[in-house]
This record gives C-alpha cells, structure tokens and sequence, in this order.
C-alpha cells in the first residue's frame, strides 16, 4: 500500500511539474504594455507616456502651442474616411506641450 502511496505522489509530482515547466516555457511571453504617469505640484503638471515595443516605431515629434483651436476626430472617421456621425467637440487648447507621435501632427496617440 506504501509503495502504491509513494508511486502515486511521484506521479502527481512529475505531471504538475510538467504542467508548470509548460506554462512556463509556452505561455510566457514578452509585454508590450505602454505607461503613462502624471507629476503635479500645485497648478502644474507633467504628464509622460511611452511606447514599450519590442520594435522601433516611427513617429514626429510636435510642439504644441497654447490658443490652437482644436476639433475632435474619432477612430471611426479615421480608418473609414466617413463624416462624423455625432456632434464635433471644439475647444481652445490652454496649455502648451511637445509629444512624440506616431501618426503626425493633431492625430491622436494609438
């Protein structure tokens, strides 16, 4: 009875360590997760994202200048060319900013 104990604990053993060396080695897999944080102090703040990818991305580098008029463009219109369905946001950019973007100057960051 002790032998059949010991041979059924090994067994176990072996197959959850199979298991775990497989999840390991197949199911692993590298990030490619981007950041973004935001520094204040009193009324200023900071605010940086990156681009963590495993390749190099080609983008511009743009200065933003404060007193811009702005009109909003969704993903939709983007890819499909189509009018806004919905009504378009507009404001007067406050603020100031340099970003570095990968589809040019007033696109949004993807």
């Amino acid at each position: 009875m002790d032998i059949v104990k010991s041979i059924s604990y090994k067994r176990l053993l072996l197959n959850n360590g199979i298991l775990i060396l497989s999840c390991i080695l197949f199911c692993s897999a590298t990030s490619e997760a981007c950041s973004t944080f935001m520094l204040q102090e009193d009324n200023t703040f900071i605010i940086g994202h990156n681009l963590d990818m495993p390749y190099e991305i080609p983008g511009m580098v743009v200065v933003n200048k404060r007193c811009v008029s702005k009109t909003n463009i969704s993903w939709y219109e983007i890819f499909t060319s189509c009018k806004p369905t919905s009504p378009t946001i507009s404001w007067v950019s406050k603020y100031g900013s340099i970003t570095f973007n990968p589809l040019g100057r007033e696109f949004p960051d993807v």
